[in-house]
């Protein structure tokens, strides 16, 4: 997959004719996913237009899938070329005509997109312009709906909200993940019993809500059972911004430096201040007899 960064003021043709899909694609979920298999059933090279972060106002802090995984993801789903718009003030204040031209431009002939999307100042530009534009062949993708819900990112935004994991896999079409590096930690877990990574994420992911949970950790090729508290530590630190510590199962090593992925599983229970770290650590005990019945249950990879 071939990839490039623009602030759409340059704009080489890939093709002479081009599928491009259109829009921001946090998640890259199974409504992306359906898109993008649309786009390659049409026969022609794909490209996929994307943007360094969110524009919608308010969101542009924390991704469900950070450039890094996105990137992966959709390699692995074979588009050719990923366009990555950088969200400049002149980007932002582009007309829509401007957007379109630039379409144009690189080969495109074909687009496709979801019903809602929108482009250009103040999101001006709608589905209905492309496609009276005269130089597109525009498919739109219906939403994609499990269980009479459409599938979307705020919908897998408020499932992480809520620790529903369930819905949060059944909508990404795997689990929740967040990627980064070992760093030092406190040491209070190693000193209870329970050596914990310190995971220092190497993007800005979106946390879901913060308490314990029965995750995967993969590393080095191999995947581990794992158990993983998010949050502020209150009993043991009280920190003023929210960390994930790992406490791999049946695993005996160094992990610092090591870069990880974690898969979110099960939520276990919410965090909260114990009144003791011997309290702590018999809360500890149970959450790991619990992840330890339930093992079987749950996937065993990812």
């Amino acid at each position: 997959m071939q990839v490039w960064e623009t602030d759409l003021t340059f704009s080489p043709k890939l093709a002479d004719t081009l599928t491009i899909c259109l829009g921001y694609f946090d998640g890259v979920h199974l409504g992306h996913q359906q898109l993008i298999k649309q786009a390659k059933n049409l026969g022609h090279p794909t490209a996929l237009l994307t943007f360094d972060r969110n524009p919608k106002p308010g969101r542009e802090q924390q991704s469900i899938t950070p450039f890094p995984l996105k990137k992966r993801l959709l390699a692995s789903l074979g588009i050719d070329h990923l366009i990555v718009v950088r969200f400049t003030p002149e980007v932002m204040s582009m007309t829509k005509g401007t957007f379109m031209n630039f379409l144009a431009a690189i080969g495109g002939k074909h687009l496709v997109c979801g019903p809602d999307f929108t482009f250009g100042f103040q999101a001006t530009g709608q589905v209905n312009d492309l496609q009276t534009d005269g130089r597109f062949h525009v498919h739109v993708q219906p939403h994609l709906h499990i269980h009479q819900e459409k599938i979307s990112t705020s919908t897998i935004v408020r499932a992480l909200d809520q620790a529903n994991l369930i819905e949060v896999e059944t909508h990404l079409g795997r689990p929740y993940i967040i990627e980064g590096y070992v760093g030092k930690g406190l040491g209070e877990g190693k000193k209870m019993g329970y050596p914990t990574a310190n995971i220092v994420m190497d993007a800005p992911f979106y946390l879901p809500k913060n308490g314990v949970y029965i995750t995967l950790i993969k590393f080095d090729g191999h995947t581990y059972y794992s158990l993983a508290s998010l949050g502020f530590h209150p009993t043991v630190a009280n920190l003023d911004h929210p960390t994930l510590e790992v406490f791999v199962l049946n695993y005996q090593g160094n992990l610092y430096e090591k870069h990880v992925e974690v898969a979110f599983l099960h939520y276990l229970r919410p965090e909260q201040k114990f009144a003791s770290k011997d309290s702590l650590v018999q809360q500890m005990n149970h959450d790991r007899d619990t992840a330890l019945a339930l093992q079987e249950k749950l996937r065993q990879d990812f």
